[in-house]
């Protein structure tokens, strides 16, 4: 019963988004310009040179957080050599830079909600295996501290989740849990401080 309901839920929800792509054209992960109907049709959701841009992270990566490592020798980024972290295991889609770093930024503060369904779809395409041997029953969004998310209307981790949870047929629980302490943006802050910052910021609903 709850997998059906799951299903439905996002049947309503494809319908939904096939009406706002009348009003609200979808647009290039890349440049953000109107894509065209041919690749709308082919489900495309970067134009063609754009894809050129993307550099997706592939080995050699670290092995606890999934970002890209200049030496083959390495198994471990520096961060995690030197900063603990209760993340099991990670993995990453693109190298933070140029493109994706500025659609990263109209992802999270542009009101580009569709991009999530791109990233979902990379991300599918690339790690599926990965996430089917590994077993994992649930998505649960790293949440935002609520009166922020009031301020900006979304949480893009939650869009994200929600758009992989229907590719992947994996229930989403956005709100298992809430982020107790509104904590400094770690981009302002250094390898210490970060540390510092997420001392506990985060707790189980109920």
């Amino acid at each position: 019963m709850k997998k059906r309901q799951h299903r439905l839920k996002f049947e309503t929800v494809s319908v939904l988004d096939n009406f706002l792509e009348c009003i609200f054209p979808p647009r290039c992960f890349v440049c953000d310009r109107l894509l065209e109907t041919a690749d709308i049709r082919r489900q495309r959701n970067v134009h063609a040179a754009c894809r050129k841009k993307l550099y997706p992270v592939v080995q050699p990566y670290c092995y606890h957080c999934g970002s890209p490592l200049a030496d083959t020798e390495t198994e471990y980024c520096q961060n995690c050599r030197k900063h603990r972290s209760f993340v099991a295991e990670g993995r990453s889609l693109f190298v933070y830079r140029g493109a994706v770093q500025k659609s990263m930024y109209r992802f999270k503060y542009a009101n580009r909600r569709r991009y999530a369904r791109f990233l979902a779809e990379e991300a599918m395409q690339r790690w599926e295996n990965w996430m089917r041997e590994k077993r994992i029953e649930a998505i649960v969004p790293v949440p935002m501290y609520s009166k922020k998310e009031r301020y900006r209307g979304y949480n893009q981790a939650a869009l994200f989740g929600r758009a992989l949870s229907e590719k992947m047929d994996i229930p989403c629980i956005p709100r298992l849990m809430i982020r107790v302490k509104d904590t400094r943006p770690q981009k302002e802050l250094n390898g210490r401080e970060r540390e510092n910052n997420n001392q506990w910021p985060i707790q189980k609903d109920g």
